[in-house]
């Protein structure tokens, strides 16, 4: 069993200054509201302390790196921007996904209007339930013998 929780990504150092741009970027969005002119400059401000840092030596950069990433969670917003249909926006799952398995609830007149669907479902279905019963065979196989899975 992976513990899905516990990964960890490595970055390169392009990937950690796009990343805290990003961030810088939002953070000057959610700071300036609905005021669209501040926010165009205040992000040409962000842009360029960022193209000034564009070309330094290997250590400086990490060293800015540092720095700005410092800077930044030092001025993180308290009410931070949020996306309406991200986690924690006011769309979050306001229209949720609707269970697979009340297809199957369907009256037959009215999987009747749809035979194809049906038909490759059914089939679909079928597969998979195979393949849980194989992995499940496997997992308890594996058990059995004492290996860690």
């Amino acid at each position: 069993m992976s513990a899905g929780f516990l990964t960890a990504e490595l970055l390169s150092h392009q990937q950690k200054v796009l990343r805290l741009y990003k961030k810088a970027l939002r953070q000057t969005i959610g700071q300036n509201g609905r005021n669209l002119l501040d926010q165009r400059y205040n992000c040409l401000l962000v842009r360029q302390r960022f193209e000034k840092n564009r070309n330094m030596s290997q250590i400086e950069a990490q060293t800015a790196l540092a720095d700005g990433e410092e800077e930044c969670y030092k001025y993180t917003n308290p009410s931070p921007l949020c996306f309406p249909n991200s986690v924690g926006g006011t769309a979050y799952m306001r229209y949720p996904p609707k269970q697979d398995a009340m297809i199957d609830m369907w009256h037959p007149f009215e999987k009747a209007q749809f035979p194809h669907y049906f038909a490759v479902r059914d089939i679909r279905k079928r597969e998979h339930l195979e393949r849980y019963d194989k992995m499940v065979e496997e997992y308890n196989k594996k058990q059995k013998e004492g290996v860690e899975v």
